[in-house]
C-alpha cells in the first residue's frame, strides 16, 4: 500500500528525524517591495537575475551571503580587467567589478598606482583566504559567484558556510585597513608633522692652486699655523694681482 496521509515537508531533518527549524533570513519587506517594483517597471538590478540573486528570491541564500557572492565577483571582475582576461560567461557582479576596475595608461599616476596595488591586495588576500577550503567548494563558489552558473543543491549548504566565513573575513579586512588609515591620519596630523629639512649647503670649490701653495709652505714653514699661512696667501696674492697689473700698464705705455 502507498503513503497515506500529507506527504511530508521537505527540509534538513535530525538523526531522529525531526524536521530542523527554518533558520534562513527573510528578506525584509521594503527590499522585496524595492525586487518586485523594479520588475515591474523593467529597471530591475541585473544581479537579482543572476543565480545568487535567484538563490537570494528563493530564500536560499541569506542577503549576507548572496552580498559576499556579490563581492567575490567584483574582486575577480577588477583583478582579471586588469590583466586584460575577460570569462566567456561571467555575473553581473562580475562585469560591475570588471567595468570598475579602470585602465592602464601609458602615464601612470598616483592614483593609478594606488588602484592598481588595492585590486592586486584584494585578489591575492581572497585567494589566499580560499586556499584553506577543499578544491571542489572553491570551484563551486567561482561557478557560482563568477560565471553565474548553477551548483548543485548537494554543494550550497558547504557554499553557503564558506561565504559566511569569507563575510567574516571582509569585514575583518575592513577594519584593519581603517585602523591602519587613522594611524596614518595621526603621523602625519599638524601635531606630528616632520622636522622642515634645511637645505643643503652648495659644494664649496676647491682652490687647488691655494692648497698646493699652502702644503709647500708647511712644509717650509712647520712653525706657522694653518691661519698665519692663510693670511700669507691672501698677501702672496694681492702682491702677484698688483705685479701683473703693473706689467700691463708698462705693455701698453
Amino acid at each position: 500500500m502507498g503513503h497515506r496521509g500529507r506527504p511530508p515537508k521537505a527540509g534538513d531533518r535530525y538523526p531522529g528525524g525531526q524536521l530542523k527549524p527554518d533558520t534562513r533570513e527573510p528578506l525584509a519587506p521594503a527590499l522585496l517591495r524595492r525586487i518586485f517594483r523594479a520588475a515591474e517597471e523593467g529597471y530591475a538590478d541585473a544581479r537579482l537575475a543572476s543565480q545568487v540573486g535567484r538563490l537570494l528570491y528563493h530564500r536560499e541564500l541569506t542577503s549576507g551571503e548572496a552580498g559576499t557572492a556579490f563581492h567575490i565577483a567584483e574582486i575577480y571582475g577588477r583583478f582579471e580587467a586588469q590583466h586584460g582576461t575577460r570569462r566567456t560567461t561571467r555575473s553581473p557582479s562580475y562585469e560591475t567589478g570588471f567595468s570598475s576596475a579602470g585602465r592602464a595608461t601609458a602615464l601612470l599616476t598616483s592614483e593609478d598606482i594606488e588602484r592598481i596595488q588595492a585590486i592586486e591586495a584584494a585578489w591575492r588576500a581572497l585567494q589566499d583566504e580560499l586556499k584553506e577550503y577543499p578544491r571542489w567548494v572553491r570551484g563551486a563558489i567561482e561557478t557560482l559567484c563568477v560565471d553565474d552558473g548553477a551548483i548543485s543543491s548537494l554543494y550550497l549548504g558547504d557554499v553557503r558556510r564558506v561565504l559566511a566565513k569569507l563575510a567574516m573575513f571582509f569585514r575583518s579586512r575592513r577594519s584593519k585597513k581603517s585602523r591602519r588609515r587613522r594611524v596614518s591620519l595621526m603621523v602625519v596630523g599638524p601635531e606630528h608633522r616632520a622636522a622642515p629639512v634645511p637645505p643643503a649647503e652648495p659644494a664649496r670649490r676647491v682652490d687647488r692652486d691655494k692648497e698646493a701653495w699652502l702644503a709647500v709652505q708647511r712644509k717650509l714653514r712647520p712653525d706657522l699655523e694653518d691661519r698665519q699661512l692663510a693670511e700669507a696667501y691672501e698677501i702672496f696674492v694681492a702682491l702677484k694681482a698688483r705685479a701683473q697689473f703693473n706689467d700691463s700698464k708698462q705693455t701698453h705705455c
